[in-house]
């Protein structure tokens, strides 16, 4: 059977049958750099709880050939938890948000806007994900939802797609509605992979993030994250140190946590990921830092950071710089 597509706010798309629609590669790429940062035996176990209405407020900076080298402020980035629970799939599961923009930043803007959007339905105890959506706008809008069906034991993709007027595909209400979230209309979605899920602790970026700042950490200690993208499950190794953070106005003891993709191939040597959680009990991102061949992105906790380090802007040196090269 097939069926028109109306237009939602996506461009149209295209017919394709459900063979198609689940055979079809659709290479959206949606994780902005900092996700990167998220990822990454035994899992420890839980130290802290979820902490509903939580609130944490980020700038993001870069520093590499888009910059001329020059570190620049690049955006603003807002991760909270919800205060109310909700039901998935007969699950209590907590929404946990992150909104990313470059809008305060010109020269950002200049090089690259985006407006990125990333949800996920997580249980409290485990952090396991349930749903997850991600919309990413830059020139064009792009939308992805996950769903954990934990029940059968399946991993699925939904994607907009914007190739012709006529698809088969579903409307996002009828999903979420199968798992019990409603949140208005939306675009039309097609299935395009489907994942069998190894085991029940198989999360998503969001939710790993979560789980690792609510673990039991140990200097020392070295543990595997299974993670589903949508497309394979891949494996993290996080290893766990311990330092004292000291940079822009912060000085707190923290984990640090460095992770690697584990895959067959030699790793990327070039690329370094690390996260800093603060070492007690309320377990804060303190940083982000991601090294990759086109230069660095780092991500600083602006919540609770000492009024005297913070900066708004970049250094008049810099702006200097960088107005040369725009």
């Amino acid at each position: 059977m097939r069926k028109t597509c109306q237009s939602t706010g996506f461009r149209q798309t295209k017919l394709l049958t459900r063979d198609d629609a689940m055979t079809k590669s659709y290479p959206i790429n949606l994780t902005f750099p900092i996700l990167l940062l998220l990822l990454s035996g035994l899992l420890p176990l839980q130290a802290a709880q979820m902490r509903p209405g939580e609130r944490l407020e980020y700038t993001f900076s870069y520093q590499g050939i888009f910059s001329a080298f020059a570190m620049m402020d690049i955006a603003h980035a807002v991760f909270d938890i919800q205060p109310e629970s909700h039901t998935v799939q007969g699950r209590e599961a907590y929404l946990t948000r992150l909104d990313l923009t470059t809008e305060p930043y010109g020269k950002a803007e200049l090089i690259y806007p985006i407006r990125y959007h990333y949800r996920s339905w997580l249980e409290p105890d485990r952090q396991i994900p349930l749903l997850v959506s991600e919309t990413l706008q830059t020139d064009k809008i792009s939308q992805e939802l996950l769903w954990f069906d934990r029940q059968s034991r399946q991993g699925y993709r939904f994607v907009g797609t914007d190739e012709s007027p006529d698809v088969i595909a579903l409307p996002l209400d009828a999903i979420l509605e199968t798992v019990g979230v409603k949140e208005g209309a939306e675009p039309r979605l097609i299935r395009a992979h489907r994942q069998v899920l190894p085991d029940e602790a198989v999360w998503d970026y969001l939710s790993m993030l979560y789980r690792l700042r609510f673990a039991d950490l140990r200097e020392g200690a070295t543990f595997e994250m299974p993670l589903f993208n949508g497309k394979r499950i891949k494996r993290y190794r996080v290893k766990v140190s311990r330092e004292q953070l000291k940079l822009a106005g912060w000085d707190r003891p923290a984990f640090k946590l460095s992770l690697r993709e584990v895959r067959k191939k030699a790793p990327n040597r070039e690329s370094v990921t690390a996260v800093w959680m603060s070492d007690d009990e309320q377990r804060l991102p303190l940083r982000f830092y991601v090294q990759r061949r086109f230069g660095t992105v780092q991500g600083l906790l602006e919540t609770g950071r000492p009024h005297a380090a913070q900066q708004a802007g970049l250094p008049a040196a810099t702006e200097n710089s960088l107005d040369l090269v725009f």
